[in-house]
C-alpha cells in the first residue's frame, strides 16, 4: 500500500512540476518576445504609405529583373483624388493586382488608366488577400471613394480563402491569419494546425511554429504532399456557399456596378450566375492563346503574370469594358 502511495504521490509531483514549468515557461516568453502567431497577425496587416515590396524574378528565359513596389495612402496601390469631379472605379484583388512581377505604368490595371483617363482610380492589392477581405476594403472606404464601379480581381484560391474550413483542410499551403465571414460575423483566426491553441499560448505556439516547419519540408515527400492542385479541379463537389454569400455584399454597395474577372480558367460563371456581380469572362483564355502561339505571359518558376502577361490582360480589359460601352 505504501508502495502504491508513494507511486501516487511521485505522479502528482511529476505533473505538478509539468505545470509549474509550463507556467514559468509561458510567463517568461510572454515577459520577453512577440509570439510567432501574434508576429504573423502583424505581418499580415493591412499595407500602408510606408510599405515598400521587392521582387527578384525571371521575367523571360534568361531575362533577369528587379522590381521594387510602393505604396500610397492607406496602403492602396494607387489612390486617387477624392475630391475629384470625375467618376470613380474601384479595384481591389490579392498579389495579382499587388503586381510586384512588372513595371511601374506596364501592370495590367496601368492600361485601364491610360485609357480611360475621364475616369479616377483607386487601387488596392494585398499578397493572399480572399475575397472577404476584399471586400472590407471597400466597405471601408466605400463612403471616402464613392466609387461607380468596382472591379474585382478574383484567383481560384479564394474559394479556399473565403472559407475557414475549406482552408484548414488546405493546411500548410495557407495564409496564417485572416479575417473570415463566419455565421455574418467578421472573425480573425487562424486556419493554421491547433490554431486555437496557438492564439491562447505562446509555449506551444513556438512547438508548433517549429511543427509548421519541418511539416512544410515533408511536403516535398509523396506521403505528406497534399495534392492542392486536384482539389481545385473538384470545386464543382464542394461548399462554395461561402463565396457566393460575400460576393453578394457587394450589392450593398447599390451606388455602385460590380465587375468581376477570374486569373485561372477555373469556371467563374456560376459564381456571377448566383450573384448580383457581373463577370468578365474569357480573360484566362486570351493568356492561354498567347501562351499557344509561343509567348511567355507567366513569370519563370510562378503563376503570377510577367510583363507581357499583365500587357495580355490590360488591353482586354480594355477592349471589354470599351466594347461593352461601360468606359468610354
Amino acid at each position: 500500500m505504501e508502495r502504491y502511495k508513494k507511486l501516487l504521490l511521485n505522479l502528482v509531483i511529476f505533473i505538478f512540476s509539468i505545470i509549474i514549468s509550463f507556467l514559468v515557461a509561458e510567463f517568461i516568453l510572454r515577459l520577453v518576445l512577440i509570439s510567432p502567431y501574434e508576429e504573423l497577425k502583424l505581418h499580415n496587416g493591412r499595407f500602408n504609405e510606408s510599405t515598400i515590396l521587392t521582387a527578384d524574378f525571371e521575367d523571360t528565359p534568361g531575362n533577369q529583373k528587379h522590381i521594387e513596389v510602393s505604396f500610397q495612402k492607406n496602403g492602396f496601390r494607387i489612390w486617387g483624388d477624392t475630391h475629384t469631379l470625375k467618376k470613380r472605379i474601384l479595384i481591389v484583388g490579392d498579389s495579382f493586382t499587388e503586381m510586384v512581377y512588372a513595371d511601374k505604368g506596364n501592370e495590367w490595371f496601368s492600361f485601364l488608366q491610360n485609357n480611360f483617363t475621364n475616369y479616377e482610380f483607386f487601387i488596392y492589392g494585398q499578397g493572399g488577400y480572399s475575397t472577404y477581405q476584399e471586400y472590407l476594403i471597400v466597405k471601408d472606404f466605400y463612403d471616402e471613394i464613392k466609387p461607380d464601379i468596382i472591379l474585382i480581381q478574383f484567383c481560384d484560391n479564394d474559394y479556399f480563402s473565403n472559407d475557414f474550413e475549406l482552408e484548414k483542410s488546405q493546411y500548410p499551403a495557407i495564409i496564417p491569419n485572416r479575417e473570415y465571414l463566419i455565421n455574418g460575423e467578421t472573425i480573425t483566426k487562424t486556419a493554421y494546425f491547433m490554431g486555437d491553441v496557438r492564439e491562447k499560448s505562446m509555449l506551444f505556439d513556438y512547438l508548433l511554429f517549429y511543427f509548421d516547419k519541418l511539416f512544410i519540408k515533408l511536403q516535398k515527400y509523396p506521403l505528406f504532399k497534399k495534392d492542392i492542385i486536384s482539389t481545385y479541379n473538384s470545386l464543382n463537389k464542394l461548399d462554395l456557399s461561402n463565396t457566393v454569400e460575400i460576393l453578394n455584399l457587394f450589392s450593398n454597395f447599390n451606388n455602385s456596378s460590380t465587375y468581376l474577372f477570374s486569373t485561372n480558367n477555373l469556371d467563374s460563371k456560376y459564381l456571377c450566375n448566383s450573384t448580383y456581380v457581373s463577370c468578365i469572362p474569357d480573360v484566362y483564355d486570351r493568356l492561354d492563346y498567347y501562351e499557344q502561339q509561343g509567348n511567355h505571359v507567366y513569370v519563370i518558376g510562378d503563376g503570377h503574370w510577367n510583363e507581357f502577361g499583365n500587357q495580355v490582360v490590360g488591353e482586354y480589359l480594355v477592349e471589354y469594358f470599351h466594347n461593352n460601352s461601360i468606359l468610354s
